[in-house]
């Protein structure tokens, strides 16, 4: 391929709609992919919340990934806080199985703590007690270190266009500037739902 035809196919491959799904507005007309995220993140929230009677500054009370619309929303008080578009494991359909398998885990979790690691992490409760279980019955490994995540030195420089392409192990990562405000708004005990 021409090297001038690169950028252009960059550029035509991040203008393409987001995976996932469109939901049209009363008019008919279909919303605009990012209007589509903001909805879901919102209505997401709202559902799964119950609205606390904490006072001072909203700390995230919930993470919420949806893995099909590649999106993640933090909630505080049954209200949407922020949401981030992300990459995944390059084989996200289906549950986390085994070590190796590509696929980002379903299901609840906790985060467990905060690292330096991809500039900056919050490492989730992966394999809990169901996902040991079960790889005791299938008889496999069913690894661990999934985070949320930012860029290594290496993708840095994509910033948000590393969303084009699911990355990771099975991680859920977002941009450095993104996984800063996830850090500063998440508690370590956050309950993290991670769905289809």
């Amino acid at each position: 391929m021409p090297r001038c035809l690169a950028p252009l196919l960059l550029l035509a491959a991040f203008a393409a709609p987001a995976r996932g799904f469109d939901v049209p507005p009363a008019s008919g007309a279909p919303l605009p992919q990012q209007e589509v995220r903001a909805r879901w993140a919102r209505s997401a929230c709202a559902a799964s919340t119950t609205p606390s009677a904490r006072k001072g500054p909203a700390r995230t009370e919930l993470i919420i990934v949806l893995k099909s619309l590649r999106e993640m929303a933090l909630c505080a008080r049954g209200e949407l806080l922020a949401h981030y578009r992300v990459a995944l494991g390059p084989n996200p359909l289906g549950h986390k199985r085994r070590r190796g398998d590509g696929r980002t885990p379903e299901g609840f979790y906790r985060v467990t703590m905060k690292q330096d690691f991809y500039h900056r992490s919050l490492r989730l409760s992966y394999p809990n007690e169901d996902d040991r279980r079960r790889a005791r019955e299938d008889g496999v490994d069913p690894g661990g270190g999934v985070l949320i995540h930012g860029l290594s030195d290496s993708k840095e420089g994509l910033g948000e266009l590393h969303v084009l392409r699911d990355w990771t192990e099975g991680c859920i990562a977002v941009t450095n500037e993104e996984i800063d405000e996830v850090d500063r708004l998440t508690p370590v005990g956050t309950v993290v739902e991670i769905r289809p």
